[in-house]
């Protein structure tokens, strides 16, 4: 999901702060993946992201959308992620990933795009919640809590849902072990007023 962006500014900053969260996640809290064997290709299609634990790249973002199509030839799901910055601008970021982990399938990978090319190393994608029924809500994160830019993300099928119905999902988040204090609530289908802060584009 997402976690690590591209948009289109400042690759070469973005670059380096890729590649310091891959050389000091080593000393972060470890966040373990989802133990209930998964269907990766449920998981494709349309995510709205509700809450999230964001890295710096996208703190204060509104109205995210992640996008998921797999490539049944190569075994690849792409990512397409847009979203709106504080300032009301529009960011795309394009990823290519693959599951890792084929017992429970909760294990994945992602190359960002920085410019015109791929990331040339993997970086981790955990899937820590979701549901193995309807798959109508995925919850991904980076493996550790800590370190340069940990990254949490809570998405649903719908693009409106209701704080009832994301408690149990921040709830497993918390008990996964992490700080959802740092967690932001994405307002969805809202017109951004530039300079306004997420929390208040209601």
């Amino acid at each position: 999901c997402e976690a690590f962006w591209t948009a289109r500014r400042a690759p070469i900053t973005q670059a380096a702060i890729l590649l310091l969260l891959a050389l000091t996640s080593s000393v972060a809290m470890k966040i373990e993946p989802l133990k209930t064997k998964i269907d990766p290709v449920k998981c494709m299609g349309n995510w709205y992201v509700q809450v999230a634990v964001p890295t710096p790249l996208d703190s204060g973002a509104s109205n995210g959308l992640e996008q998921y199509s797999w490539d049944a030839e190569k075994e690849r799901v792409s990512v397409v992620y847009d979203f709106d910055t504080p300032k009301g601008k529009k960011m795309t970021v394009q990823q290519i990933g693959g599951v890792t982990d084929k017992e429970f399938g909760t294990t994945w990978w992602v190359k960002p795009k920085i410019g015109f090319f791929y990331l040339p190393f993997k970086l981790p994608y955990l899937v820590i919640d979701v549901d193995t029924e309807n798959y109508q809500w995925l919850t991904a994160s980076s493996p550790k809590t800590t370190g340069i830019a940990p990254w949490l993300y809570i998405m649903t099928r719908d693009q409106v849902v209701t704080d009832e119905y994301l408690a149990p999902r921040i709830a497993l988040a918390e008990k996964a072990g992490w700080d959802m204090a740092k967690s932001e609530r994405l307002p969805q289908g809202v017109p951004v007023v530039p300079g306004t802060p997420a929390s208040e584009a209601k």
